[in-house]
């Protein structure tokens, strides 16, 4: 593959000296050894001096050994970014690592395994469906109006911190099979084609669903207690239009297809 090549191989002998000779010129960034943390920092200030920032297309980290953070900001606002290969080993990424890239569109996530605090994917308008396998932990704001052309999985993840899916799009289903706690505001504004799917949510805290734009239905169908807050539903257009599941146990508790205190556009029973 053509491109900037950047080898390393003693962690933290990269120097400002070696990123100078690089041309920068080229769309892709391939990068490859041993670095820490000192090098990956030198690495993101380089990019954001030059004019590789406006240019980059393809960045290649696949070959990196010793890291196990990616630093904030690392490729935001990379505006022309298509394609990132991530180092083969766990991986957390800091706040705004990806914020606005809008053409970012092929990503490797199998080895992300936390997103540090806020706003990681913001502004990322071009996602693929995608898996976030081994995601275990994740900040405030990682989606903010960000748009995923096809359904999006996090299989590990347990607690969906506040505005997690701010104006998120998702063009499928968003599906959160572990996710048993949702902070306030966590889907607000969100706009899903298919399912929200949060088979083992117990807690929605407040105004979980501020202002939910779409969404084809929302399954809720732990046969455990949901506890609600009072503003967990707030009324609004796409509440109205969406079906939602609950177990059979909940039978009881649904009138007229009102429950948690708004009126849903069907309620259907099922389990998990």
């Amino acid at each position: 593959m053509d491109g900037m090549r950047v080898s390393v191989f003693r962690p933290g002998s990269l120097t400002e000296a070696d990123l100078s000779k690089l041309p920068t010129g080229k769309k892709t960034l391939i990068v490859g050894g041993e670095l820490n943390d000192e090098d990956m920092i030198l690495l993101r200030d380089w990019i954001k001096k030059t004019p590789i920032e406006k240019s980059l297309r393809t960045v290649d980290l696949s070959g990196v050994s010793g890291i196990s953070h990616l630093p904030a900001r690392m490729f935001a606002r990379c505006r022309r970014l298509r394609e990132a290969v991530l180092p083969a080993v766990p991986l957390a990424l800091g706040s705004q690592t990806f914020a606005y890239t809008p053409e970012l569109s092929f990503i490797h996530t199998d080895q992300i395994t936390e997103i540090d605090t806020f706003d990681c994917f913001a502004f990322c308008e071009s996602l693929p469906g995608l898996n976030f396998a081994g995601l275990e932990q994740a900040g405030s704001f990682s989606f903010r109006k960000s748009v995923f052309k096809d359904s999006v999985s996090f299989p590990k993840l347990k607690l969906l911190p506040p505005y997690i899916f701010q104006e998120t799009t998702v063009n499928g289903n968003l599906l959160l099979p572990e996710v048993t706690c949702c902070r306030e505001d966590a889907f607000f504004g969100v706009s899903v084609s298919g399912t929200i799917d949060l088979p083992n949510c117990t807690e929605l805290g407040y105004g979980v669903f501020n202002e939910m734009r779409a969404a084809e239905s929302i399954r809720l169908t732990t046969d455990r207690t949901i506890l609600l807050n009072a503003r967990t539903f707030p009324e609004s257009p796409g509440m109205k239009n969406t079906v939602l599941y609950l177990h059979p146990n909940k039978r009881t508790v649904v009138r007229n297809r009102h429950w948690g205190g708004v009126l849903w556009k069907e309620v259907l029973f099922d389990e998990n």
